[in-house]
């Protein structure tokens, strides 16, 4: 029997049978995938894959290698926490064509740059991603405050052809300088900081008003996330939210 998996169209949601990973699968599409308590997503096209973020507590390097193997990988990292970034040595021996379009900011430790050591960053501009927070690395408030926690340092992307929202583990405070950026027509948003109470603020929301889900790569089980205030402030705006805890990886396909 076919496992049941939720498809996601621009606009639709219907339940189907779910395909093999192994398959061959040609149509434009932008995966969540379920890696736990982490965050791993694919934008994938004929000949590219683009990783925004490789990181979470299941390896699907496996999985996403039968996908993406053959393709050109580009990988978008936000911010230096494990959770992001810990898988990029698994996947990176499964793929041949590999490179880092964003690197995280500011320092990390010497394993963690030993991760990253030898992998070329991709030399082309990506029209496709804009990068919608360039952290002020002379500002003494973000270079303290990033001592303590990464996520004040990362890094915010929106992938255009999906009009999705990817804003790694960005706080609160920082939404304040970047969501004046985000495009009205967004569609979709991956939680930041797993949907935590530090992030996807009123604000925030009030600036999507084409917003028609949000997507939580966390375990809520095990770990509280997405926080219950995030929940709150979901439902008070009437924006479904998908949890990979609950649906598995899940697949947004391109009309």
């Amino acid at each position: 029997m076919h496992r049941i998996s939720l498809i996601l169209l621009t606009g639709l949601l219907i339940l189907c049978p779910s395909y093999k990973l192994g398959d061959r699968i040609e149509q434009k599409q932008f995966i969540v995938w379920n890696t736990g308590q982490g965050q791993w997503t694919t934008w994938v096209t004929e000949n590219e894959c683009l990783h925004f973020d490789v990181g979470g507590e299941f390896d699907l390097s496996k999985k996403v290698a039968r996908l993406c193997g053959e393709k050109f990988n580009k990988i978008f990292l936000s911010h230096w926490d494990w959770d992001h970034i810990g898988l990029v040595g698994k996947f990176r021996v499964k793929t041949q064509h590999f490179c880092i379009a964003a690197r995280p900011k500011g320092s990390a430790s010497p394993h963690k740059e030993r991760l990253l050591a030898g992998i070329l960053s991709c030399l082309d501009s990506e029209t496709r991603v804009a990068s919608l927070f360039q952290q002020p690395m002379d500002d003494p408030r973000f270079l303290k405050k990033s001592e303590h926690s990464a996520n004040h340092l990362s890094s915010v992307f929106w992938l255009k052809p999906a009009s999705f929202l990817i804003p790694g583990d960005s706080t609160a405070d920082e939404e304040n300088f970047w969501k004046k950026e985000v495009p009205a027509s967004t569609k979709g948003l991956v939680l930041g900081h797993h949907g935590s109470r530090s992030s996807t603020s009123l604000a925030l929301l009030d600036k999507l008003p084409e917003l028609q889900w949000a997507v939580s790569s966390a375990r809520f089980s095990r770990y509280g996330h997405p926080h219950a205030e995030v929940v709150k402030r979901l439902a008070q705006k009437k924006i479904p939210l998908l949890r990979t805890e609950d649906w598995g990886t899940l697949h947004f396909y391109q009309r």
